[in-house]
């Protein structure tokens, strides 16, 4: 995998005091979208192994490496802005509270409580609850992907986007399936295992 940031390149744009958001323009043009996936799943294992007290290549990588103020805001600043772009890309296609009333024939709160009760899962984006197509089935229990609920309680210690990029991030324990489409195969309880590791990391 190419290097998220080439340390010499981060040094030259240093040197010459060039501006953090051309810094971050040009390396966000460098990502592809198979890049930010692969650096998904490295973090995630190598999480698994410090968690089991095992020791990471990639996080001893990371420890060793001195930054200085200025690379360590630069990479802060990178890192949230990725965050941000890949929250709008996961809610492109969400479903306001009233389009699930809609599909549910129910009230408007409806949702909200579900959502409260771990039966569907939402985020607030600008003042907004969204929720997220992919986890609706006209065919599942409760118009939802069958075992749906049961992961998002095994899910409860992440926050609501964490649960978002986890279901929908291709999974190598999954073999490169993502655990929602794991679970639209029927491979509910391969995912729910896997939800249970993560879920107590």
């Amino acid at each position: 995998m190419p290097e998220l940031l080439q340390v010499e390149q981060l040094k030259q744009d240093i040197k010459r005091n060039i501006d953090p958001e051309e810094f971050l323009d040009n390396v966000l043009k460098s990502l592809e979208p198979a890049e930010l996936t692969e650096l998904h799943d490295r973090l995630l294992e190598a999480l698994h192994k410090e968690a089991k007290g095992e020791k990471s290549e990639l996080i001893q990588k990371f420890s060793t490496r001195k930054f200085t103020n200025k690379e360590r805001a630069l990479l802060e600043f990178a890192t949230l802005y990725r965050f941000f772009e890949k929250r709008r890309q996961l809610l492109t296609d969400a479903l306001t509270p009233s389009q699930v009333a809609e599909l549910f024939e129910c009230s408007r709160q409806t949702p909200h409580d579900r959502r409260v009760k771990g039966t569907l899962l939402g985020l607030l984006d600008n003042g907004v609850w969204k929720f997220p197509a992919w986890q609706f089935d006209a065919a599942g229990p409760n118009g939802v992907v069958d075992g749906l609920p049961e992961i998002l309680t095994a899910l409860k210690q992440l926050s609501n986007f964490g649960k978002l990029s986890w279901l929908t991030h291709p999974n190598s324990v999954l073999k490169g399936t993502s655990p929602i489409d794991a679970l639209k195969e029927g491979r509910r309880q391969e995912v729910l295992e896997e939800a249970i590791g993560v879920g107590s990391i």
